[in-house]
C-alpha cells in the first residue's frame, strides 16, 4: 500500500502511532539517520509479525506498507523498494 502525504511527520504523530499500536505487538523505530534528509527528520518505521511480516514507513511525503511471508524480504530489499517508489512519487508530484 502506498499513499502520499502532504504534512511533515512530527513528534506528536510518532507518539500517537506508538499509543495506537503498542509494543510488543508492534515495534517502532526512527528511520536510519542517513535517510532522514530524504524521508523526514521524524520519519519512522513500524514493524509487526504474525502470519505475515508487515513493514511500514511513515515519511513526510509518503506512507508505504509492505506485507510478506516471514523472512521472505530483507531490510535492504525494503529500503531499495522504498527508494524506487519514493523516486516515482516525487517525480510524479
Amino acid at each position: 500500500m502506498v499513499s502520499t502525504r502532504h504534512v511533515p511527520v512530527g513528534e506528536r504523530e510518532v507518539a500517537a502511532e506508538a499509543d495506537l499500536y503498542p509494543e510488543p505487538f508492534f515495534h517502532h523505530e526512527p528511520v536510519p539517520e542517513e535517510l532522514r534528509s530524504t524521508y523526514g527528520e521524524h520519519a519512522f518505521i513500524t514493524t509487526t509479525s504474525d502470519d505475515l511480516d508487515k513493514w511500514a514507513l511513515t515519511a513526510d511525503s509518503l506512507y508505504l506498507a509492505v506485507q510478506s511471508r516471514p523472512g521472505e524480504v530483507t531490510s535492504d530489499e525494503l529500503w531499495r523498494l522504498t527508494g524506487e517508489i519514493f523516486s516515482r512519487v516525487d517525480n510524479a508530484g
